[in-house]
């Protein structure tokens, strides 16, 4: 995760952004508020990896308690922005389609929720329950990365097809 954080720090410069996301994605996030919330997604997602990472080593944990503790707000802090940022994204991430946007919700709550639990968790000082449930927060956040992976794959076989159309389309409550 450390890694994906660090490759990623130069999407926070709007035009390399640009560069590095989905074609579809591009035009949606050059202006307004997908840009906002692009910029913001990663400019809160970012620190919020890279705390996290060091979160899970021992000696901060423990020799350096008052350090982990602010640590962790902020990254919780950060993850709660973030997940708001790629709920505002998710009508235009990789085309926007139903499945896309349905992913983004059941992967944002599951995240929110867990480390919801992580939190009282602490608070009611169940530190091994807290502990698990921070790991499955993370776990859940930083599945984006293996997903990425996945979706660049599955991409370059369905354009060596040729044979794959789907119709997005959005029903709005009048035409219901």
């Amino acid at each position: 995760m450390l890694g994906f954080v660090l490759a990623r720090v130069m999407y926070l410069h709007p035009p390399t952004m640009l560069e590095g996301v989905a074609p579809g994605e591009a035009f949606w996030v050059r202006s307004g508020i997908y840009k906002v919330a692009m910029l913001g997604h990663l400019a809160a997602v970012l620190p919020a990896g890279f705390l996290a990472v060091f979160q899970f080593v021992p000696i901060i944990r423990y020799k350096a308690i008052i350090i982990h503790r602010l640590a962790g707000y902020i990254s919780l802090l950060l993850l709660f922005v973030s997940t708001a940022f790629a709920f505002i994204l998710m009508r235009r991430t990789m085309g926007g389609d139903i499945s896309i946007q349905a992913g983004v919700v059941f992967l944002g709550a599951l995240t929110l929720v867990s480390v919801t639990i992580a939190w009282f968790n602490i608070k009611k000082l169940q530190i091994d329950q807290h502990r698990k449930w921070m790991l499955r927060t993370w776990f859940y956040a930083s599945s984006i990365i293996t997903l990425r992976i996945v979706m660049i794959i599955t991409a370059q076989i369905i354009s060596a097809i040729g044979q794959y159309h789907t119709v997005s389309y959005i029903f709005t409550v009048s035409e219901c």
